[in-house]
């Protein structure tokens, strides 16, 4: 250190009048020989005046900071197990690509897969052999996509893939090759080789969706298309698909009143209602329930809708009042044999 010179800058700064000094400071990043980073920051101190002309510098190295920093992002947009980017940073992603598609019309697409069967891996050979599976796919979706394509873990064994300036008719093409890079791969475990497939759906941006949100829930309603059709497939948004199944799961639960109705498995359902003052139940509330052939119940909200817009229900609400009166009438009935003892 320059004393003398520190000195100097010292006596000058609490000399002085302070009010039109311009502070800068910039950060350089070098390279080394080796190919290390050096960050180094300078800082000036513009303290001229009209009767002279003064600047200050220094020079700090600032590289562990920019590490630390660095590794701090990386962290916050990287997902810990497989070392790709999460879902936060994905979203931040698909929210560029859009505005790029409305501001230069580059059309991309969003890809969701999803690993087949992961928790039954799980419950087989242990957590840490499906950790080792998601590890693995990730490794190999990474290994199939073009260099300018991103691919983010979303959850569990499930991952996203954001491709952008691509033609509308490659998206099956595209989805189809990254399913079939992982079931023609052996993955190789703590517990050695396994075999898996994936599934997997996918949409168009801006075409099919333009607000983030959207682009997940399409891909994710395409991926569950294909897990129901039987895994190991891949399916493209189409407005006319969606619908189509909506319409199918309609007739067959309209189906499905019916049959209840005619088998008598429309039953009551009985909802305590409490009263808040007193820690006693005030009366109870009748719900209804369809008992399936297997046993299980179907909730009312799953049937009520279709019910009330195809007229079922009135038929639904006779049932469920024929059960209250039968189940007043089982209430009563002791009451009713005592009176009569008592000769009323």
């Amino acid at each position: 250190v320059d004393r003398k010179k520190l000195r100097q800058f010292w006596e000058y700064t609490h000399s002085n009048d302070q009010k039109n000094w311009k502070y800068n400071d910039i950060d350089v990043r070098f390279l080394t020989d080796d190919g290390e980073a050096l960050w180094l920051r300078l800082s000036f101190l513009n303290a001229s005046s009209p009767k002279e002309n003064v600047i200050f510098g220094s020079v700090q190295n600032i590289t562990k900071d920019k590490r630390d920093l660095l590794k701090t992002a990386h962290t916050a947009y990287t997902d810990d197990l497989t070392g790709l980017l999460n879902r936060s940073r994905m979203k931040q992603k698909i929210a560029l690509a859009i505005g790029a598609s409305q501001q230069y019309n580059i059309a991309s697409i969003f890809l969701t897969i999803s690993i087949d069967n992961l928790a039954a891996i799980n419950n087989m050979f242990g957590h840490h052999i499906a950790d080792d599976i998601i590890q693995a796919v990730g490794r190999r979706l990474a290994s199939t996509k073009r260099k300018s394509d991103l691919i983010a873990r979303l959850s569990s064994g499930k991952f996203g893939i954001l491709l952008t300036d691509v033609k509308t008719s490659e998206m099956d093409l595209i989805g189809k090759r990254f399913l079939k890079s992982i079931r023609e791969t052996d993955f190789l475990t703590r517990s050695g080789s396994i075999c898996i497939t994936a599934s997997g759906g996918g949409c168009f941006i801006p075409r099919d969706a333009n607000i983030v949100d959207n682009v997940f829930s399409l891909s994710d309603e395409c991926l569950s298309l294909a897990k129901k059709y039987g895994r190991n497939c891949f399916i493209s948004y189409a407005p006319e698909l969606t619908k189509a199944e909506e319409r199918s799961q309609n007739i067959l639960l309209s189906a499905q009143i019916v049959q209840s109705i005619r088998d008598n498995r429309i039953l009551p359902a009985y909802q305590p209602v409490i009263n808040h003052r007193h820690p006693e139940r005030s009366f109870f509330e009748m719900l209804a329930r369809i008992k399936n052939p297997d046993g299980t119940f179907l909730p009312a909200y799953k049937f009520i809708p279709i019910a009330e817009n195809t007229g079922f229900i009135r038929a639904i609400d006779m049932k469920i009042l024929e059960a209250a009166l039968y189940a007043l009438d089982q209430h009563l009935r002791p009451f009713r044999q005592q009176f009569q003892d008592q000769g009323g």
